[in-house]
């Protein structure tokens, strides 16, 4: 489970972003995870890695310095998770590593895509004469099987498919587009805290369901991800909070906030970092 809220401006003009990013990983806490750092096997990456039995070095989100960008997001089907079916961070390190552009390759995903469970895969390309080319792929419940190119301006995923109305997404991007407006008189740390902040409600939006217990079933879980930006409970949570700003020039600001390990979800001992470069 995840979530994310981007902007996407391909002329921001001087002072302003190409890109504004700020996602939520929510996983159970037991899966080991690195945090986010680049690469030994590519210095040209950066990303945090699933370090679980089987599915080392996959992703949820991560960039590269030639300015490619993925991100995944899980998505919950009626008939539960397939234990048999491929990894899907995969989808997004292969991303990264690659240099098919996203639509080529989010096509050749889609050949294959019964072999996943449920996903949301994003792609994001930055090109060096200011483009931003971005492209959206579900394996999961919609009309048409080919890659949907995103438009510049706003865009909010959970876990389900494009454009679905969920109290969770429409606060962030209610909450995001008050903060593009003012982000040209914040500095870039500025900007981060609030982001970071935007990501941290850890209260439902609707009700006042509490999902702080054990009680952790599939169907619980989907109904309280709606309502929820930020969440707590005993053995599955956000984890970590990712806000990657690039701007005009191509400076990359790429911040992490993550739960160190092991996770003790009655004391939960924060870090943050900060890595900053430029594009290639």
């Amino acid at each position: 489970m995840c979530l994310t809220a981007f902007v996407l401006n391909p002329d921001p003009g001087d002072g302003g972003y190409r890109l504004i990013l700020a996602f939520n990983r929510d996983e159970f806490y037991e899966r080991p995870t690195k945090p986010a750092e680049f690469w030994d096997r590519n210095t040209d990456i950066i990303s945090g890695q699933d370090m679980f039995v089987g599915k080392e070095g996959g992703t949820w989100l991560g960039m590269s310095r030639s300015g490619r960008l993925a991100m995944l997001l899980n998505i919950l089907k009626p008939d539960g998770i397939n234990p048999d079916a491929k990894g899907r961070g995969s989808l997004v390190s292969d991303f990264l590593e690659g240099s098919m552009d996203g639509q080529t390759y989010l096509q050749g995903i889609a050949k294959e895509c019964d072999s996943y469970n449920g996903f949301n895969l994003i792609t994001v390309e930055l090109g060096n004469n200011g483009s931003v080319d971005a492209n959206y792929y579900t394996n999961y419940a919609l009309e048409t099987t080919d890659p949907i190119k995103l438009t510049s301006g706003i865009h909010t995923f959970s876990n389900h498919t494009i454009n679905t109305s969920w109290p969770r997404t429409d606060h962030i991007r209610t909450e995001l587009e008050k903060i593009v407006q003012n982000a040209h008189s914040l500095t870039k740390e500025e900007l981060t805290g609030e982001l970071l902040a935007m990501m941290a409600r850890d209260v439902p939006l609707v009700s006042s369901a509490d999902i702080s217990t054990e009680d952790m079933d599939i169907a619980k879980l989907k109904e309280m991800l709606k309502e929820l930006v930020f969440i707590k409970s005993n053995t599955y949570g956000t984890r970590t909070t990712t806000v990657i700003l690039i701007d005009a020039t191509g400076n990359v600001s790429f911040t992490e906030r993550t739960l160190k390990e092991p996770i003790d979800p009655a004391h939960p001992d924060w870090e943050q970092q900060n890595h900053t470069f430029s594009l290639l």
